[in-house]
C-alpha cells in the first residue's frame, strides 16, 4: 500500500478501453476522480452538476442503503457517463472485525440495490474507510470485483475548507486516484456537510487541466 498523503492504493482497477477516457486523451496524463458514500440528496446532485458543467467523468462508490433511498441519483450517475462502484451495503464502521461471509453479503446486497436502480452490476469495489483485511479481499474476489483504493485523499469526511482540499489533492502525478465524498454513511446521516467539497471541485479541475492533466473514469 502507498501511504502518500495519508491514503492508500491496492492494485487498482484500471480504465477500460470502452469507457475510461476518449481516445484523444493521452492515457499518461489521466487522473481519476472518485467519490464515496453516495448517493445522497445533500451532495450528489451538486457534485454531478459540477462534473457535467466541466465535462468530467468520475467513479462513484455507492452504499447500498443509500441507493435504496435515492435510486434516481444512481441512475443519473450512470446516465451521465460515470462509473458506479460498490462501497458495501451499510458502510459498517467496525466491519474489519467480520469474516468473509459477512462481507460477501455486504457486497452482494449493494450490488442488488444498484441493479434494482436500473444500473449495471458494479465491477469495482472499495471497502469502507479503505480497510482491506484478508476477509474483505477474499470476499471481493469471490464476488468478481476489482479492488480499488486511492493514493490521494481530500480528507473531506470531516469539517474542512475548499482551499485545504485542493492543497491535499494537488499537485498530482499521472494515474493518481483521488478520493472525495459526495455522500454520508447511513450511521452518520445528518452529520457530514460537503459544501467545501463542491466548492473545491471546479478549482481542482481547472488547476489540474492547467497542469496538462485530464480526468477519466475507471
Amino acid at each position: 500500500m502507498n501511504g502518500r498523503n495519508g491514503g492508500s492504493i491496492f492494485p487498482a482497477a484500471r480504465r477500460s478501453a470502452a469507457g475510461g477516457y476518449p481516445p484523444a486523451i493521452d492515457p499518461a496524463r489521466i487522473l481519476y476522480l472518485t467519490f464515496d458514500d453516495g448517493p445522497w440528496p445533500g451532495g450528489t446532485p451538486a457534485v454531478l452538476d459540477v462534473l457535467r458543467a466541466h465535462g468530467v467523468r468520475a467513479t462513484f462508490f455507492v452504499i447500498g442503503r443509500n441507493v435504496l433511498r435515492c435510486p434516481e441519483l444512481v441512475a443519473r450517475m450512470a446516465g451521465e457517463g460515470h462509473a458506479v462502484g460498490n462501497h458495501s451495503h451499510a458502510h459498517p464502521l467496525v466491519g474489519w472485525l467480520r469474516g468473509v461471509a459477512y462481507w460477501r453479503d455486504q457486497i452482494e446486497r449493494a450490488d442488488d440495490a444498484v441493479v434494482r436502480a436500473g444500473v449495471v452490476r458494479p465491477v469495482l469495489f472499495r471497502p469502507p474507510m479503505g480497510v482491506a483485511t484478508r476477509a474483505v479481499r477474499e470476499a471481493a474476489a469471490g464476488c468478481g470485483k476489482s479492488f480499488v483504493l486511492w493514493n490521494r485523499r481530500a480528507v473531506d469526511g470531516i469539517p474542512t475548507t475548499a482551499r485545504a482540499i485542493v492543497r491535499r489533492l494537488l499537485p498530482c502525478a499521472a494515474g493518481d486516484v483521488l478520493l472525495m465524498h459526495d455522500g454520508v454513511p447511513p450511521v452518520l446521516a445528518g452529520v457530514r456537510r460537503i459544501g467545501a467539497t463542491v466548492a473545491a471541485l471546479p478549482v481542482l479541475i481547472r488547476r489540474a487541466r492547467a497542469e496538462g492533466f485530464e480526468f477519466g473514469r475507471m
